[in-house]
């Protein structure tokens, strides 16, 4: 990959940048496996390399970026073996969808959303969740997975197709050695939500340098600002007078 970023002048030292499809075309030279993203998919990883919105990538963003990414997930896991997580007591669990329904990892922020059409408390969590809870009953009832858009890409630029192997069918497949890493990466970290009254919308601030709007009412996605300087850790809501 580093070939594409050398400047064509011979200078010592001196990396030239690539634009959004001269990016796409390397990664799909580079590496043939991510014939199953599309330009959408090469277009957010782009983005989210291009820290300061010039519309150009270097060198020395896209290595700090891997870096970035393989730092965050080692200190998530290193997180995770400080906490003795247990699952519930048999006689402390309702039921299966009772269970189901609780984050699988620590929570980080817990609102109360009191709206016309909703009346919840949402939580955000390590795991990548944002749940809805019933006030009333404290039950269970939405659950929305801040997919992270790298997990594909990251697996296969950071693995450069190692420990992949071939199944029974001709077919490249992850080693178990890699499923397990990748596993983690289902989901961004949710940091920090909060609540948008005049719009009805939550804004979600995430691990993978994103903020991420839904509808309070429906969970639907509505949009998402990406290719942040670095992971947003906290996020408010400030209302302005016209």
């Amino acid at each position: 990959m580093k070939r594409f970023f050398i400047a064509d002048d011979d200078t010592l030292g001196a990396y030239a940048e690539l634009d959004m499809k001269q990016f796409s075309d390397a990664l799909r030279s580079v590496l043939p496996d991510i014939e199953d993203l599309t330009d959408e998919d090469l277009g957010l990883l782009f983005m989210k390399i291009d820290a300061n919105g010039s519309g150009d990538v270097d060198w020395d963003e896209f290595t700090g970026f891997l870096l970035q990414l393989d730092e965050g997930n080692r200190n998530m896991a290193a997180a995770a073996h400080m906490v003795d997580l247990k699952p519930l007591p048999r006689n402390q669990r309702a039921g299966a969808d009772e269970h189901a329904g609780q984050h699988r990892d620590m929570i980080e922020k817990v609102i109360n959303v009191e709206r016309p059409g909703i009346s919840a408390y949402l939580t955000c969590g390590r795991d990548g969740a944002i749940k809805f809870w019933n006030k009333g009953t404290f039950a269970h009832y939405r659950t929305i997975r801040h997919l992270d858009t790298m997990k594909a890409a990251y697996e296969i630029i950071i693995t450069g197709g190692k420990g992949r192997e071939v199944d029974g069918n001709g077919r490249r497949v992850c080693s178990a050695e890699v499923n397990r890493a990748v596993k983690s990466m289902k989901s961004a970290w949710v940091y920090d939500i909060q609540q948008m009254p005049l719009s009805n919308r939550i804004a979600a601030a995430c691990f993978d340098r994103t903020v991420s709007f839904y509808d309070v009412l429906t969970g639907e996605f509505v949009c998402r600002i990406g290719g942040l300087r670095s992971s947003p850790t906290c996020v408010d809501c400030v209302e302005i007078s016209a």
